[in-house]
């Protein structure tokens, strides 16, 4: 199967579109500017001849582009590394739309890629009585185990009334959604009957259901659970087995019209860690993803109302978190917003030499790090320090230099 996939944006504008307009000529900059957005795109498994006159169209057209193991076309398939500004790839893809190239359904979808990233970027996500604005700045997601083997908290919400205080404090902390999960999915974890998991979370949010200001999401990949959450009053449903785990989760999430979060994990998490290995880390994670969005929206649920993450820490081998948080942008081009969870997991102890009750500082770069990288939500333990860390982090991403 042909695979298409943004690997870098060069953006000379910096991410300037939510002040620009403070600015006399900032339309007309910005619209030079998004113009003038260079990107690295590989194209793979092409049909060898394909591949080759592709790269010959798009150096006729000033950009430039690379075969691998083209081999005179003695080599059925090959990938092809196309770099150029956007307005290249746009007359690339009227011409791939033309004859002799028989590339038809190949211009459509590098056209999908290409408008996803050169469009300004308007991601709203309805959740019932909210609306997560999420172009307009970085949405902290609070962490609220209700469990008693949490890696992250040692239990310490597992009773019903301290959880229902946590998710008070973290809305007052500057939390924008409050994501509750009942069932552990640390490392070595094993599964808990969907008896346990409903006993552990429908309290909580029934107790927290109109009363709280903020959207609550599901952690869970129950579709039962799903259910009764939703009916107790949750407004997102984050999967952390993207669909895969129970075959009526999508019609849950279908039925009542939801947000729903998809993330990437290799394994289970009894095992997400025991040598997970890739030949291409990012390329697995993001053919995973896109595959995910693609099922969720055959199953009825709006590609608008889905979100995202390529699952920090789950079935990653400590390196390959920092390379992932190196390059979110590419997951850019799934086309949907993206949620980041890095908060007190273990790749930041490696690298620190820090248990997890010690990992504030070390989550706080990693939060600053994947806004910067292009994440839209971050999901954290400490609200209050890590709201600060976005604002700053925002302000930053968003200020226009003096000189446009």
């Amino acid at each position: 199967m042909t695979g298409i996939r943004i690997l870098h944006i060069h953006d000379p504008n910096h991410n300037h579109s939510a002040d620009s307009s403070r600015e006399s000529n900032a339309g007309r900059v910005h619209v030079a500017c998004t113009q003038a957005l260079y990107l690295t795109i590989q194209m793979t498994r092409l049909e060898t001849e394909v591949a080759c006159q592709i790269q010959q169209s798009i150096r006729s057209l000033g950009g430039d582009g690379f075969v691998a193991e083209c081999n005179n076309g003695t080599i059925d398939r090959s990938d092809v590394l196309l770099l150029g500004e956007l307005r290249t790839f746009h007359r690339l893809i009227e011409q791939m739309r033309k004859p002799p190239l028989e590339c038809v359904r190949l211009s459509e979808q590098l056209n999908e890629q290409v408008s996803r990233v050169s469009r300004p970027v308007s991601f709203e996500i309805d959740c019932g009585p909210h609306v997560l604005r999420l172009s307009e700045r970085t949405h902290v997601m609070g962490v609220l185990n209700v469990t008693p083997d949490s890696f992250s908290d040692a239990g310490q919400y597992y009773e019903t009334d301290r959880a229902v205080e946590r998710a008070y404090e973290m809305a007052e902390e500057g939390a924008d959604i409050i994501d509750i999960g009942g069932e552990s999915t640390r490392p070595g974890s094993d599964s808990i009957s969907t008896e346990e998991e409903l006993a552990r979370v429908i309290p909580v949010i029934q107790r927290l259901h109109g009363r709280i200001n903020v959207p609550i999401s599901i952690d869970t990949t129950k579709s039962i659970v799903a259910r009764e959450a939703i009916k107790a009053g949750a407004h997102i449903v984050n999967d952390i087995s993207a669909l895969r785990y129970d075959p009526g989760m999508a019609g849950v999430v279908a039925e009542h019209g939801i947000p729903l979060i998809l993330m990437h994990m290799k394994g289970l998490p009894k095992n997400m860690q025991k040598n997970p290995t890739y030949t291409d880390l990012i390329g697995e994670i993001y053919e995973f993803l896109d595959e995910r969005v693609e099922t969720a929206v055959e199953a009825g649920i709006a590609r608008d109302r889905i979100i995202v993450d390529p699952g920090i820490g789950f079935g990653k081998k400590w390196p390959d978190n920092f390379i992932l948080l190196s390059r979110l942008k590419q997951f850019h081009g799934l086309g949907c917003p993206l949620l980041i969870g890095v908060s007190r997991k273990s790749f930041i102890g490696w690298a620190l030499n820090r248990p997890e009750d010690d990992r504030v500082m070390g989550t706080a770069a990693a939060v600053a790090a994947s806004i910067l990288k292009g994440a839209h939500i971050v999901r954290v333990h400490d609200v209050k320090e890590m709201v600060q860390v976005v604002q700053i982090v925002d302000r930053i991403r968003n200020t226009v230099p003096s000189g446009l």
